[in-house]
């Protein structure tokens, strides 16, 4: 099953990478993509249209390698844009810049270790696999558990018949997919079982509601 590799807001942006991916032979699918209950749900979420370019999750890491490798020869061998933002960044946001390479496009990673070097910085690639290594830690954490939306989510519950336990379904099943193609869980255990609940409330509310409404109609007759 091919998953999201990378969000783009539309195709003609994604046509580098798709190109790579031809060239490297790296088999891959596209597809437009609407916002739905992922990001209408998401605490910040908004409504939106991108494009995404999906891969299977065991070329994952296989396609951030040779973006890696690319990207370093790039920038070892082509002109250094000296009008590129990074140029503006201090030592400890260039730092930042290789702890979450995953926020960051492997040209801007690389450029960033040169610049770190250039200033006198050296990061080993010893040092460079610890922060990829504390980076995967943080990220196949879960979401930190938000009463508030929670709360939200009981009310919902409640008063939207059919919404309840889309919401409830959501909020059991969601999971991220991490740099490596592995897929985690986006809640935490508590937050799913919370989910759970609001589900069958939902579930239960929605049925009464049906119920009622055909009552209505039949009176009607």
């Amino acid at each position: 099953m091919h998953i999201t590799f990378e969000r783009f807001p539309t195709e003609s942006d994604a046509a580098e990478l798709i190109g790579w991916l031809e060239a490297n032979e790296i088999p891959f699918i596209t597809e437009a993509e609407s916002s739905g209950l992922d990001d209408t749900f998401t605490p910040g979420g908004e409504l939106s249209r991108s494009f995404v370019v999906k891969l299977l999750p065991e070329d994952f890491e296989k396609a951030r390698e040779l973006l890696a490798e690319d990207a370093e020869e790039e920038v070892a061998t082509e002109p250094d844009p000296t009008d590129h933002y990074l140029h503006e960044f201090t030592d400890e946001e260039l730092l930042e810049v290789l702890h979450k390479p995953d926020e960051w496009t492997p040209y801007d990673y690389a450029l960033a270790h040169k610049l770190l070097k250039e200033r006198g910085t050296e990061v080993s690639e010893a040092e460079l696999e610890t922060f990829r290594q504390a980076r995967m830690a943080q990220l196949v954490q879960p979401e930190k558990d938000n009463p508030g939306w929670i709360v939200m989510g009981y009310v919902i519950a409640l008063l939207v018949p059919l919404i309840g336990p889309l919401l409830g379904w959501y909020m059991i099943t969601l999971r991220k997919t991490l740099p490596d193609g592995k897929r985690v869980f986006a809640y935490s255990a508590a937050t799913r079982k919370q989910g759970e609940r609001i589900f069958v409330l939902g579930l239960v509310v929605s049925v009464l509601a049906a119920i009622w409404l055909i009552y209505q109609i039949a009176r009607g007759f």
